[in-house]
């Protein structure tokens, strides 16, 4: 939690100090496995947008692979790997993966992989 206010600050001296609350987070849930849900997905979550603000792409897309292999019902791991891919200069991996997202059940009518398509 203390990441998530941290992240949210726009001071730098804040933002500098969150991914350090997320790896640890990161760290003990990975020790405790029983917790292995929730805890990861939020603090892998966001030490990827830590490294998206750093502007450091692929650190931030290998975070959201980790959550997409151990939380597949997490979708909007997908959505951000497409965006993050785009920003990476990946584009023929990013229309897979949004392919991947729109041929997921409910996922048809996804508006940002839908504006992503259209445009490449």
């Amino acid at each position: 939690m203390v990441g998530w206010i941290y992240l949210s600050e726009k001071s730098s001296k804040y933002t500098k100090k969150a991914p350090t609350y997320f790896a640890n987070a990161v760290s003990i849930a990975n020790k405790n496995k029983e917790s292995i849900e929730e805890l990861p997905v939020l603090s892998l979550y966001g030490l990827s947008k830590c490294y998206q603000i750093k502007r450091k792409y692929k650190k931030s897309i290998e975070c959201i692979n980790q959550i997409i292999v151990h939380n597949q019902w997490f979708i909007d791991a997908l959505t951000l790997k497409s965006e993050l891919q785009l920003l990476y200069g990946l584009s023929q991996q990013c229309i897979d993966t949004v392919n991947r997202l729109l041929n997921t059940e409910n996922q048809s009518n996804n508006i940002h992989c839908l504006i992503i398509k259209l445009c490449y």
